[in-house]
């Protein structure tokens, strides 16, 4: 009962913020589907009364034809009301998705990376809000029958009282015990939500990587599709045992609750009928006992909305929970200096929750004003957390990152993101218009201007000069059914122009031309030269010719920075870079690898991949 007492509060706070004539609403389906099931009742043994005491036919007809358009009336309404409040209901549902929304956008992204709280995220949208089952459409719809039961079984337990106080206690008791039976197979079912997320939320990866197209090469080449369909049963197999347990519970409740129905309707009917047989009158006897059939319902209706309405109830509890996610204050209030920025990194370790060691260790290095740095290194040796560090995403564990002598945790991180442009590796161009990924502006904010020159400045201006909408094309056709497939390498141009668009103080490339041929790449970098020398920067390659361009290197290798310097000065040094470049250069030399000793290395030392 708690549960149900809990989310209406929630509701009602709701309704009363977003759309108060369902309250109203609400009354008028609670008065109509009360008062239009008693006259029902009523009625046969009204004209039963009225044919004992001789009325008259005109009388009769009378009587008849009033109550009959009453309840017409009251029934016509109550439809009427019942319509008219899903899309009420929808608008609740709309501003609820854009607050759980809003939430999932804002907290730390080191949070967003952790799998519980994707998937408190996930039971919130699809317990809370998605699911009409569940949540807070089932739960206000349920509830509204729940309280016109409860208010219908009042009024039909005054009449019982009126008639024998015990009889009524009983029919009580024996309902509360069927709702009792109930409540436990849905405390169950929510136990076991958990055992529903996991398995939802693996089928849910599984479906969305069948149904992209980009996947549909590699699932035909490599013959992935029996691997696939059986990850995709085994889920299933996993979602339906779960279920079947719980629908076990359920039916051992419904069971139980058959037999408690069925001893209350024969107790009920017997009392009555000897009552009829030592005097009552017929039209008493079918006025009773036709309140008794409908007093059954009414105790039949709150056993299944009280559950209804409690599975509501429990879907708003998952959507609270995560709303009720205390998001770690920020206090910080600096703002980064418009200026050129300098960076320093003071001995910074960084682990990951529950890890058993450091992704990185003890890092120290400055990047001075309007530095080119160039960061290469292994698979695995930290470069990309390197600069989710920098970027503010990630906090360190210890040690200090300091722009301009200033500790980043101090300035405010909406501030900090808008000196910061970056392009990441897995970063995609969204299904919006050509100008809107370039610039990430409302309409009428954009510079179009600065629009077409980044575009021209990637090398993209003659592509989108020729598409059919020009910078008004969507990227992809999810959205807009004229939509453009760009390709990968035209993707990665896309977002380079968007870094470009923000002039932002400090650049970071994350990988940006893994998608590009070696024309492609050669006029990213150049244009990268030009548009670092208005900012500092740093990029992460894994070909280590375009480290000619950084003004320094730094090298990472399990987690710790091993080697700083020029091309020209780590070649000289001839450690682990000198390795690396050696054995890149030679796959392009005439006869493919000329030096054998790099064969000896393994794989992950040689591989440049971030």
């Amino acid at each position: 009962m708690k549960v149900i007492l809990r989310a209406a509060k929630e509701t009602m706070q709701h309704i009363a913020k977003y759309r108060r004539s369902l309250f109203v609403m609400i009354i008028f389906i609670w008065i109509t589907g009360v008062l239009a099931p008693f006259l029902q009742v009523v009625l046969p043994s009204l004209f039963l009364y009225l044919i004992e005491t001789q009325q008259s036919f005109a009388t009769l007809m009378v009587y008849a034809g009033g109550i009959s358009l009453l309840v017409a009336v009251l029934d016509s309404a109550h439809n009427y009301l019942i319509q008219t409040y899903d899309p009420k209901m929808y608008v609740i549902k709309c501003k609820l998705t854009l607050r759980l929304y809003e939430k999932a956008m804002h907290v730390p992204y080191a949070q967003v990376e952790d799998m519980e709280y994707r998937r408190l995220l996930n039971r919130a949208q699809t317990n809370g809000i998605d699911n009409s089952s569940v949540g807070f459409e089932h739960f206000v719809r349920n509830g509204m029958e729940l309280l016109i039961a409860v208010t219908g079984f009042f009024l039909y337990a005054i009449v019982f009282g009126s008639m024998q106080l015990w009889l009524c206690a009983l029919v009580v008791t024996l309902s509360l015990l069927s709702i009792w039976f109930m409540s436990k197979a849905q405390a169950y079912e929510h136990v076991r939500k958990q055992d529903y997320a996991k398995a939802d939320q693996q089928l849910q990866y599984y479906h969305h990587e069948v149904k992209l197209p980009g996947n549909g090469k590699d699932i035909r080449i490599f013959h992935l599709q029996d691997w696939l369909l059986a990850k995709i049963r085994y889920f299933q197999k996993c979602r339906v045992e779960v279920l079947q347990e719980v629908e076990r519970k359920y039916l051992w409740a419904k069971w139980g609750s058959t037999f408690l129905s069925a001893a209350r309707n024969l107790i009920v009917f017997a009392f009555f009928l000897h009552e009829l047989v030592n005097g009552m009158s017929v039209s008493v006897f079918v006025f009773y006992t036709s309140a008794a059939a409908a007093f059954s319902g009414w105790i039949s209706k709150i056993v299944n909305f009280y559950n209804e309405t409690r599975r509501g109830a429990l879907g708003i509890v998952d959507y609270d929970t995560y709303m009720d996610l205390p998001i770690e204050e920020e206090g910080a209030t600096l703002t980064v200096p418009d200026e050129d920025l300098e960076i320093v990194f003071d001995h910074v370790s960084f682990r990951y929750p529950q890890a058993e060691k450091d992704t990185l260790t003890d890092i120290n290095f400055t990047v001075h004003k309007k530095e080119k740095i160039g960061i290469v290194g292994s698979n695995g040796a930290g470069k990309t957390t390197l600069i989710k560090l920098l970027c503010g995403l990630y906090t360190p564990t210890s040690g200090r990152i300091l722009i301009n002598g200033i500790d980043i945790k101090k300035f405010a991180k909406e501030d900090l993101f808008t000196h910061i442009a970056a392009v990441f590796q897995d970063s995609c161009a969204m299904a919006y218009s050509v100008k809107k990924n370039v610039s990430c502006k409302t309409k009428d904010t954009i510079d179009m201007d600065l629009v077409w020159d980044c575009l021209e400045r990637c090398e993209l201006k003659t592509k989108v000069e020729q598409l059919p909408l020009q910078e008004d094309t969507y990227i992809s056709n999810q959205i807009s059914e004229n939509g453009v497939l760009f390709s990968g390498g035209e993707q990665q141009k896309l977002l380079m122009a968007r870094a470009l668009y923000r002039k932002a103080h400090l650049l970071i490339l994350d990988e940006p031309s893994a998608a590009l041929d070696a024309l492609a790449e050669a006029a990213l970098y150049e244009n990268y030269e030009r548009a670092a020398k208005e900012c500092t920067s740093i990029f992460i390659s894994h070909r280590l010719a375009s480290t000619r361009f950084a003004n320094r290197i730094l090298l990472f290798d399990q987690g710790q920075l091993k080697e700083m310097g020029t091309h020209e000065t780590l070649l000289q040094q001839d450690g682990l870079y000198a390795r690396m470049f050696e054995a890149q250069a030679s796959y392009y030399q005439e006869g493919g690898m000329k030096h054998e000793s790099t064969t000896t290395r393994s794989v992950d030392d040689l591989a440049l991949d971030s």
